[in-house]
């Protein structure tokens, strides 16, 4: 009988061993599965990150290019002044010609 006991006991520990693994299962699993959200809300904070840095290169290519195209036309502008200079001088020089 006391044999019976004693296999009793050890069955009634492993019992409460397996309970209190599996209760202590359960709080991994929520731990886990708190963490799982957390991570998948840093990833939606990556993936707009990455959308606004492909923005922002976007906008900084359109400035770019607007810059380059301002340049050219500032060029053209310069080229425009100095040829209306040299047009100038000898529209002087022909007027020069015709003082009495």
């Amino acid at each position: 009988m006391e044999r019976i006991l004693e296999v009793n006991d050890t069955f009634e520990n492993i019992v409460n061993s397996t309970k209190t693994v599996a209760h202590q299962i359960e709080e991994n699993f929520s731990s886990i599965e708190s963490l799982a959200n957390h991570i998948k809300e840093v990833e939606e904070m990556i993936n707009s990150n990455v959308s606004i840095s492909h923005e922002v290169a976007q906008n900084y290519n359109t400035v770019a290019s607007s810059s380059e195209e301002q340049l050219s036309s500032i060029l053209e502008v310069q080229q425009s002044v100095k040829h209306l200079s040299v047009l100038t001088e000898e529209l002087q020089k022909i007027l020069g010609d015709f003082k009495v």
